[in-house]
């Protein structure tokens, strides 16, 4: 058995694929509009990702709820810290 930081089973539990996108403290809606549609997420998700974590920083577009059974998605402006992403 080999464990993960988190406890879990790296032999029998998949491991996460994570997309994490991040804007900084600037604005661009563009790039978060683009993650947000649903094209990218059916590929992402063809592509073996299972979680797409959005920072959008000053920007004003807000992602739009999306099945999670095809992608998990977060998303959030600004954090303190970007150490637990």
């Amino acid at each position: 058995q080999i464990l993960g930081k988190d406890g879990t089973n790296l032999l029998t539990e998949p491991a996460e694929a994570m997309i994490f996108v991040t804007v900084g403290t600037t604005s661009f809606d563009d790039l978060v509009k683009e993650v947000d549609s649903p094209s990218f997420q059916e590929q992402a998700k063809a592509l073996g990702y299972n979680r797409l974590v959005v920072q959008r920083g000053r920007g004003t577009y807000r992602l739009s709820q999306r099945d999670p059974a095809i992608l998990e998605v977060e998303s959030f402006d600004l954090k303190p810290s970007l150490e637990d992403e």
